[in-house]
């Protein structure tokens, strides 16, 4: 996971919600330096969790967050938080051969 959030609001939510299960790292912009609108933040997250880009999938809700994930060959989707279209996103997902499991 790549956010732009704050840390201590990130870190809350992770113990809450018990992310750490989910995504095998989270980084924050303000602990990397860098917002999504440099490769830096996409970067240092791969070599944390040691992928390629096209091996991982960036989902974001702006269309201009997945310019540069897109542009180092990651599997980017828009998620319209408005509309909140899980079926969409879960298809997404599936299109891009992830299997799912029901955890939300």
């Amino acid at each position: 996971m790549i956010t732009d959030n704050k840390k201590d609001r990130i870190d809350a939510i992770v113990e809450y919600k018990n992310w750490n299960r989910l995504f095998d790292a989270i980084t924050i912009s303000a602990c990397v330096g860098s917002a999504k609108s440099s490769e830096i933040i996409f970067s240092k997250t791969l070599s944390d969790i040691a992928l390629k880009a096209d091996e991982c999938v960036f989902i974001d809700n702006n269309h201009k967050n997945l310019t540069i994930p897109e542009s180092m060959g990651m599997n980017t989707i828009y998620f319209d938080d408005i509309k909140r279209d899980m079926t969409a996103l879960e298809n997404s997902l599936i299109e891009l051969g992830i299997k799912m499991q029901k955890s939300f």
